[in-house]
């Protein structure tokens, strides 16, 4: 999912910000206090970013039960310019 905003009209930076978040690696505990590496913040390319990935149920209804579980749950992540929060 992408959230609507400056994303809608800056389509060519999503390639740019899926990398970056990819790539990302330093998570802490403010953002990341149960260690499940599911939300950063970042920058990328001189943008402030947000990420963050929920874990639902297979028709999307609802939270997973077993996130843990790729065979009943489908991750979505999420992204959005932080200034669009």
């Amino acid at each position: 999912m992408i959230a609507a905003g400056r994303f809608a009209q800056e389509f060519e930076k999503i390639g740019a910000v899926g990398a970056a978040v990819a790539a990302f690696d330093d998570g802490n505990e403010g953002d990341d206090p149960y260690g499940e590496h599911d939300f950063g913040k970042l920058d990328a390319n001189g943008e402030a970013v947000i990420w963050k990935i929920d874990y639902y149920s297979l028709d999307e209804m609802h939270g997973s039960d077993h996130p843990e579980d790729p065979a009943v749950t489908v991750r979505i992540l999420t992204l959005m310019f932080a200034e669009d929060y």
